[in-house]
């Protein structure tokens, strides 16, 4: 304050001038921070981190001869050691019959929510929610020898988890549970981008 008070007036001014500049850069820097964490965060909720570092890698080398020429690129990897999980909802359909879309809708998000919990436990990444079906897959980008036991694990605690204490536990619907090996996993990126194993 101080230094402030020696100065000439028009110092001063220029002085406050870039002082606000300064603020308002910084402030711009943080709101584009933030932004730049959500839009992280909305990415990562669509496609694995290893795919979205891979396409990142590829925009930063646009310069790349082989990558301009592409109309869009499909990122496809083979994966021996996988097991896949596809979980359905035995009686949706009569299920939905006796809910409003509401309720539906906030059941299956508090049950895939409880999923989610699951896979992170039982080491495996969701894929994809279809409707009423999850499915999810082990050994996946990072390698596991116990792939197939994750997804077994994943299965029974979903079991556990409808008998524990959802709205499912009130009406006749359970969850059908099949876990098959070996995949291949990629993005299609035509229209919308999309994760997929298969």
């Amino acid at each position: 304050m101080e230094q402030r008070r020696m100065l000439s007036p028009s110092l001063s001014l220029r002085w406050c001038s870039r002082s606000e500049e300064a603020l308002q850069s910084s402030q711009q820097a943080s709101c584009s921070s933030a932004e730049f964490t959500k839009v992280e965060r909305l990415v990562l909720s669509v496609l694995p981190r290893f795919v979205v570092l891979e396409m990142i890698n590829d925009m930063t080398n646009v310069e790349d001869e082989h990558l301009q020429h592409q109309f869009h690129r499909i990122y496809i990897h083979r994966y021996e050691n996988v097991s896949i999980l596809f979980a359905d909802v035995k009686g949706f359909t009569n299920l939905s019959t006796t809910l409003s879309a509401q309720e539906l809708v906030r059941m299956l998000n508090e049950l895939f929510a409880r999923f989610d919990r699951l896979a992170h436990e039982n080491h495996c990444l969701r894929i994809k929610i279809l409707g009423d079906c999850y499915y999810c897959v082990s050994g996946l980008p990072e390698p596991r020898q116990d792939h197939a036991h994750c997804c077994v694990e994943m299965g029974l605690s979903m079991i556990k988890t409808i008998r524990l204490g959802t709205c499912l536990e009130e009406s006749s619907a359970s969850i059908s549970n099949r876990v098959t090996w070996s995949g291949e996993s990629g993005t299609d990126c035509l229209l919308m981008m999309m994760f997929e194993v298969t």
